[in-house]
């Protein structure tokens, strides 16, 4: 989809006339808020060793925040001007040798930081922008968000089809991740220059940085001179693949995307980076000596990339808000324990390694907190998948 097209679509404002002046305001306040998510999310973007020069991140998120909250005061005016500045970032990730997954990872973090504030702005009392509609300020969000992601994209693909200057592997892996996708035969003469058969599926590998360039099979392909290198791994699901290639990477923190068809590497890729991300954190648990496995975390990746997720979650678990965290750290755990084993006491019991009188009794506060919704089959995965993200995530039980 072009930006053009979403762009035609009308966004009407969140917001009663008259707060204009009251919402541009807000806008210093909110690029602030905007940059620190940023570099907290992408720390190649800030420094020491950013990827940006200094006070260029700033410049442009104030660019960009203001700009957005002009489109809530009036959605009218087209975006030209925005999306020409969109396809020279994506240009300059291109020649930095990185993917879209970065720039879209920022888009995401500033987004989640900046709605925080308005929706802050709009709840206070006297904090000068009131009758703020949430659901149409995210939504406005969204549509701005697809518009500069999308832009970025098309002069990132742009830069990287011009990119005559790169290695045979590194202008195979660029045409790889290209989006959209470059015409086939462009990728087969990639293919040849670089000697390296297409696979019937691969898998995207994300790695922490190091300096150490690891040993590895020779069909691997892999991009180490980018502050967030990866692999792409053909028949990552072939006897003994995942032992090999764990024991290359000598302990090196990695994820791996999903198995996908070679015209999906992209988005295995950008499923690793979550996972590696959540991983750093300490959101999904990893072994030292093992690869994580975005597949077997979907739920918490999914919900991690929604700003909104956190505030979905408080409001499904709002009973347990009132009692204290470690209190609330307990019931929740229990909770959890209790739909993972059918509400069996017993079960629930050796699976948290609690006392079965114990777990009666949480149950029983349970009940009292949620009453017959407890019960109801039909909000059990809500409750479930809620469960899972509150206590992993930061923001969670614990905060």
């Amino acid at each position: 989809m072009k930006p053009q097209t979403l762009l035609a679509r009308p966004v009407p404002p969140a917001f009663p006339a008259g707060n204009a002046a009251m919402l541009r305001a807000l806008v210093p306040g909110l690029a602030a808020d905007a940059a620190r998510a940023i570099v907290e999310e992408v720390p190649a973007y800030g420094p020491p060793g950013a990827s940006c020069p200094p006070g260029t991140l700033e410049r442009l998120t104030l660019r960009f925040v203001g700009r957005f909250v002009e489109r809530l005061i009036d959605p009218g005016p087209p975006l030209d001007d925005l999306i020409e500045l969109c396809h020279r970032v994506g240009a300059a990730e291109a020649r930095a040798g990185r993917t879209t997954d970065s720039w879209n990872t920022a888009v995401r973090a500033a987004a989640g930081a900046a709605l925080r504030r308005i929706e802050h702005a709009s709840g206070v009392p006297g904090g000068g922008v009131a009758a703020l509609s949430g659901v149409a300020t995210a939504q406005a969000f969204l549509d701005f968000v697809d518009v500069v992601t999308t832009a970025v994209s098309e002069g990132h693909a742009r830069e990287s089809a011009h990119g005559e200057d790169a290695g045979p592997v590194e202008a195979l892996v660029r045409l790889l991740l290209a989006d959209p996708r470059p015409e086939e035969h462009r990728v087969r003469d990639a293919m040849r220059e670089a000697r390296w058969s297409e696979p019937a599926e691969v898998a995207a590998v994300a790695l922490t940085p190091q300096d150490r360039r690891p040993l590895l099979p020779p069909d691997i392909l892999g991009t180490f001179a980018t502050s967030r290198p990866f692999l792409i791994v053909p028949d990552p699901d072939g006897p003994g693949r995942k032992r090999t290639l764990t024991a290359a990477l000598g302990g090196r923190i990695g994820a791996v995307g999903p198995t996908v068809p070679l015209r999906q590497v992209a988005e295995s890729l950008r499923w690793a980076r979550d996972a590696l991300q959540l991983a750093r954190k300490g959101v999904i648990p990893r072994s030292p000596d093992a690869l994580v496995v975005a597949a077997r975390h979907v739920p918490i990746i999914l919900m991690s990339r929604d700003p909104l997720v956190v505030r979905m979650s408080e409001r499904c678990l709002a009973p347990l808000q009132r009692f204290p965290e470690e209190k609330r750290l307990r019931l929740a755990e229990t909770f959890l324990a209790l739909i993972e084993c059918g509400f069996n006491s017993s079960r629930a019991s050796a699976h948290i390694t609690v006392h079965p009188q114990t777990i009666r009794y949480r149950l029983r506060t349970l009940e009292n907190l949620f009453g017959d919704d407890l019960y109801d089959p039909d909000l059990r995965l809500e409750f479930h998948l809620h469960l899972k993200y509150w206590l992993a995530a930061p923001g969670g039980p614990r905060a």
